[in-house]
């Protein structure tokens, strides 16, 4: 009787730990598969994919993550309106620019500030930081494109050649390259290890108003632009080809989706448009904003030698 009750008390500890295995399996896809905060293991594939269901089932239920609502700190310092604010590569620091020409570095998980930067004649307009958090890029009104290092406060680079306010700056990975967007109607793209620091790799002049917001692709084949002029053009340095598309009312920000397959504009009109960057098409519109001031001072893209597919215009053999 006894190597009986031992027996099943073996049995009974090796279903138990069979099912606990399952649960923590089960757990840890649960949480850890979908990265764009649907827990669906089958669907499931990237931002895209969830606005494209969205659309088309309105009643699935589908559980997403829980947006901020409460108040953590606020960050006061700057003199003035704050024009920008970004986060480092890994969400411990964040970086604002301000009316005051300033740009301060922040702890945002306790409320405090870091360390000023200053150097700036007019207002700063945007900020990116490079991977390794070792270097602050910068924009503004006095029409220069700045490199700080964080460590020491010290500007070690300033990219002149713009001829009005600079809006947007990003940088790749290796912060070898950075792209710049500005009032002046062109983007213009920049070697940071080059000495000479007045003139850009190249100038990409398409543009028919002011120059928004800029992206560049992590493998650095695609360079994508906002503007006023109401079109979000996608430049495709490897096949040396420009895509325009026509959102029809003048785009002021600008991001794509961590798969790549989505592009989000926000629009002076107080709308965000959710657009399909392979095919141009309109997944979805947000509306909530306020904005009464409309702007729209550009006539439509006229390129020659090009295809108008419903709004959206290729460029073919365009030299890049």
């Amino acid at each position: 009787i006894l190597y009986d009750m031992i027996d099943i008390a073996h049995f009974l500890i090796y279903i138990m730990t069979i099912e606990v295995l399952n649960l923590f399996r089960t757990f840890f896809f649960f949480f850890f598969q979908a990265e764009d905060g649907i827990r669906d293991a089958q669907e499931s594939r990237g931002l895209g994919d969830v606005y494209k269901r969205q659309v088309s089932t309105q009643s699935t239920g589908l559980l997403m993550i829980p947006i901020p609502s409460k108040q953590v700190h606020s960050l006061k310092g700057h003199e003035g309106p704050v024009l920008c604010c970004r986060f480092n590569s890994n969400g411990t620091y964040a970086l604002t620019g301000g009316q005051d020409r300033s740009i301060k570095l922040w702890n945002p998980h306790k409320g405090t500030l870091i360390k000023t930067y200053t150097g700036h004649s007019q207002g700063v307009h945007d900020i990116a930081v490079t991977a390794d958090n070792a270097q602050i890029l910068s924009c503004g009104g006095d029409k220069i494109a700045f490199v700080w290092e964080v460590e020491s406060g010290r500007a070690i680079r300033k990219f002149r050649g713009h001829n009005a306010q600079v809006n947007a700056i990003v940088t790749n990975k290796e912060n070898t390259v950075c792209v710049t967007g500005s009032y002046d109607k062109s983007v213009r793209i920049w070697d940071c290890r080059a000495a000479n620091d007045t003139i850009p790799i190249q100038v990409l002049d398409d543009f028919k108003d002011s120059v928004t917001a800029v992206h560049l692709s992590e493998d650095m084949r695609e360079i994508m632009a906002s503007s006023v002029d109401g079109f979000i053009r996608r430049y495709d340095i490897r096949k040396g080809q420009l895509t325009a598309d026509c959102v029809g009312m003048p785009v002021v920000s600008l991001k794509v989706s961590r798969d790549n397959n989505c592009i989000l504009a926000g629009c002076l009109d107080g709308t965000l448009r959710l657009f399909e960057k392979s095919t141009g098409e309109l997944l979805s519109s947000y509306k909530g904003h306020a904005n009464t001031c409309l702007l729209y001072t550009s006539d439509a893209a006229d390129e020659e030698d090009s295809v108008d597919l419903g709004g959206r215009r290729i460029i073919k053999k365009k030299k890049i």
